[in-house]
């Protein structure tokens, strides 16, 4: 995960939308990791994570833990599709064209 961070900095640098974001983002998705509280535990200070998990039963429960490892850990946290449950876990926003209720 290092070298992938190293990279999505270097990237970033040569953005002139400069330091707004996150260099790198993980996007939930079940059907492809199965937990992703432990790449939330990996992933380098300062990145991102989005929920999108649109479908699961357990999606509040999901957004809560995962929202606390964000804050524990310096990083941004978006719930994607529901600004109730943003709200609800104290994330940080909802990215932008996904806000629902």
């Amino acid at each position: 995960m290092r070298t992938l961070a190293m990279q999505a900095q270097s990237l970033k640098r040569r953005s002139p939308h400069g330091p707004a974001l996150p260099a790198l983002f993980f996007m939930t998705d079940r059907r492809r990791v199965a937990d992703p509280l432990a790449v939330a535990a990996r992933l380098p200070r300062g990145s991102g994570i989005v929920l999108r998990d649109y479908e699961i039963s357990d999606r509040a429960s999901l957004a809560a833990d995962l929202a606390a490892v964000c804050r524990r850990r310096g990083l941004l946290f978006l719930v994607a599709g529901d600004c109730r449950l943003a709200h609800a876990v104290g994330a940080d926003g909802v990215p932008r064209n996904s806000a629902r209720g």
